[in-house]
């Protein structure tokens, strides 16, 4: 091991064991001072900010009083990934590997085997007089990943925005502040309400691969990554298909407007929230998706919306009080008009982002947020977002 520390000269020199051990525990320790810092430089960017903080090499004991249920341990705090548990620091005689011999999930370590049954060095604990009242095992953990909350305390505490870390998080984040300092844009709110309500989007630039379903739904994948959905979602590309970083994947989540491109056949009706009509109509009106009769006369124009009767005869009111004849002779002609489409192309075509969420199921680890909260940050005064489900 000199040799690849020191070199062959100090090598041949220096035979003393003791002086291979020393020098095989400085390397440990400097490179965990190198990878610390790559860390800290990394931070300088929120799109470089480490998920997590990378321990090389760090030892867990565990106690078999301890043991939650069999075979599993409660994990140190903030643990999130491990790639191997040793049982050395150096020439290991029993490598257990993540996924195949531990899983960690919630949590909690489990192991296929117990770590007790020989395969590791077990010690007795001894009380004041004696007595065994205990043993133990320390294990190696290899490149164990605790989450220190880079993205938060970096990016995140600054405009209010905290979740624990994560690729999605990341997304936000990154998606947020170009939002804040570049100007809103609509693939901005697009992709902030999809990563909310389960939406999935490409992480880099890649050609899809391939497209297909299993047991846990339809996935893409393409050559480094797997992308999945949610139940009852359609990929949105084909094999073949080049994305970009952002692009959307799948139809989970699907926005329409403000240029009136709503599909007349996906929504049974649109309900407009006292939010955006006149304050004296006092309550929510629902233009249906389907072909009702056309009243029109010389200085009127009404057709069937539901709503309290109250609400419906203002709605009307000021609709005819602000319309001009040269509309009404536009309508005269038919006898029949779609509620639906008539709002789509007059009202929701302006200022009107209509979002159809399909299962919507917010991620585990951005469930904290308060989306209402985030798209105000956002959203500009004179934009809404209108939210069916479907």
């Amino acid at each position: 091991m000199t040799d690849n520390i020191a070199g062959s000269f100090w090598s041949d020199i220096n035979t003393d064991p003791f002086v291979d051990t020393y020098l095989a525990a400085k390397d440990q320790i400097e490179k965990q001072v190198q990878q610390d810092l790559i860390e800290f430089r990394d931070c300088a960017s929120r799109e470089t900010t480490p998920l997590y903080h990378r321990c090389l090499i760090q030892s867990l004991t565990l106690r078999k009083t301890q043991q939650l249920y069999d075979n599993n341990w409660q994990a140190p705090k903030q643990l999130v990934n491990v790639g191997s548990i040793t049982d050395k620091i150096c020439e290991p005689t029993q490598i257990w590997l993540d996924k195949i011999d531990f899983t960690l999930q919630n949590g909690v370590i489990s192991f296929r085997e117990d770590p007790f049954a020989g395969r590791f060095d077990v010690r007795a604990i001894h009380a004041s007089d004696g007595q065994n009242v205990d043993t133990e095992v320390t294990l190696w953990l290899n490149d164990a990943d605790y989450d220190e909350g880079y993205l938060n305390d970096m990016w995140g505490a600054a405009i209010g925005l905290t979740a624990p870390s994560s690729e999605a998080y990341r997304t936000l984040l990154c998606t947020v502040y170009d939002a804040m300092m570049s100007g809103t844009a609509r693939r901005h709110v697009e992709q902030v309400v999809g990563l909310l309500n389960g939406g999935t989007y490409a992480v880099e630039d890649a050609t899809v691969v391939e497209s297909a379903e299993d047991s846990r739904g339809s996935f893409l994948a393409t050559a480094k990554h797997i992308y999945r959905t949610v139940k009852n979602g359609s990929p949105l590309v084909s094999v073949g298909a080049h994305v970009k970083v952002g692009d959307p994947l799948f139809d989970t989540v699907t926005f329409h407007g403000p240029t009136a491109d709503i599909s007349t056949e996906q929504l049974p009706a649109v309900t407009l929230p006292r939010a955006l009509l006149d304050p004296s109509i006092g309550n929510e009106l629902t233009f249906a998706n389907r072909e009702v009769p056309l009243i029109c006369t010389k200085d009127r124009v009404e057709f069937e919306i539901s709503g309290q009767p109250e609400a419906v005869n203002r709605f009307w009111t000021l609709f005819n009080k602000g319309t001009n004849s040269s509309f009404s002779e536009h309508l005269a002609g038919q006898i029949m008009i779609n509620p639906f489409r008539f709002l789509a192309q007059n009202v929701l075509k302006y200022n009107i982002l209509l979002c159809i969420l399909r299962s919507p199921e917010t991620p585990a680890q951005l469930s904290g947020i308060d989306q209402n909260r985030l798209l105000y940050q956002i959203v500009p005064p004179h934009e809404a977002i209108l939210f069916a489900r479907q």
